[in-house]
């Protein structure tokens, strides 16, 4: 006959509490149906590789344009191995310029977050610095001001227009990062106006940094949760789009604290197996301590 359990003291507790966290946190922060394919840190001798905050990649996977948040787009050439991405070739780096061709004097004027392509070629970008969303030609001058957002007044220097994305019809979607109590707002831009109806509902200490849009018109949003000692933790969550708003939000990935870097941009395309893909680049921060890296994973469909 067995005797009464022998309650754990010391270390064996702080073990056994240990790996009980353990347990939890690869439970709960394991990516959710998603499967990783690509991780590659990229360096390339171009000075203006870095701060990398935007991606769209082509629907082929073989062709990617990066912003970067000093103000300029980048075009590659990606190579690929059974489907992973093995190098990454820079075809074209451009200014990104104001009306009259210039380039923007400050920083804060130059610090351009959120990138999306429509089908027809059309590069929309967003500005975090000073609060915009303009249409650029390939060249990299503005031909399109968009009007200005609502409650710009309010928004946070390092805090607004992170996010953006285009949907099959053109209209465009822009998420505020700041704010970070309570739903963000969403606003979606159609038919000369911003539409001010939708809201992102925020949750367990993410904030939104990218977005992209699928063939099936769902939204995904590309959050990240940052932890002390640089260690950012990575969350994806989708939801339809509906005449009234947005639908039920589900999470398709969700990554440990330390897994990658600080992953800022997300593209989705479709590969030949017809799987769903977020590629997704880091912002190093023009800095050593830091890393650009292109991350794939195949989604959840």
């Amino acid at each position: 006959m067995r005797g009464d359990p022998v309650p754990l003291t010391g270390a064996a507790l702080i073990r056994a509490v240990f790996l009980r966290a353990l347990l939890i946190c690869l439970t709960l922060c394991a990516p959710v149906g998603a499967e990783p394919l690509t991780e590659l840190d990229w360096q390339a001798p171009d000075p203006q590789l870095g701060g990398l905050s935007g991606v769209e990649i082509s629907r082929d996977g073989a062709r990617l344009w990066l912003l970067s948040d000093r103000g300029f787009l980048i075009a590659a050439r990606v190579r690929r191995t059974e489907g992973r991405i093995t190098a990454v070739e820079i075809t074209q780096v451009s200014s990104l310029l104001d009306t009259s061709g210039n380039r923007a004097e400050t920083r804060l004027e130059r610090d351009s977050e959120g990138l999306a392509v429509s089908a027809g070629g059309a590069i929309y970008v967003s500005y975090e610095g000073e609060h915009r969303v303009v249409r650029h030609m390939p060249d990299g001058r503005v031909n399109l001001n968009l009007p200005s957002l609502p409650d710009m007044g309010r928004l946070e220097e390092n805090g607004s227009f992170e996010a953006l994305a285009i949907d099959p019809d053109d209209r465009l979607y822009t998420l505020i990062e700041g704010g970070r109590n309570g739903p963000a707002p969403l606003f979606r831009f159609v038919e000369g106006h911003w539409d001010t109806r939708f809201v992102f509902p925020r949750s367990n200490g993410f904030d939104p940094v990218g977005m992209d849009i699928d063939d099936a018109g769902r939204l995904y949003v590309l959050e990240r949760r940052f932890r002390v000692l640089g260690r950012f933790a990575t969350r994806i969550r989708r939801a339809p789009i509906t005449a009234t708003g947005l639908g039920v939000f589900e999470t398709v990935l969700q990554t440990p604290s330390g897994r990658h870097p600080n992953l800022e941009g997300i593209s989705l395309w479709r590969d030949g197996d017809n799987r769903l893909i977020a590629t997704l680049v880091s912002d190093d921060n023009f800095s050593s301590m830091f890393r650009n890296q292109i991350v794939e994973y195949v989604l959840p469909d």
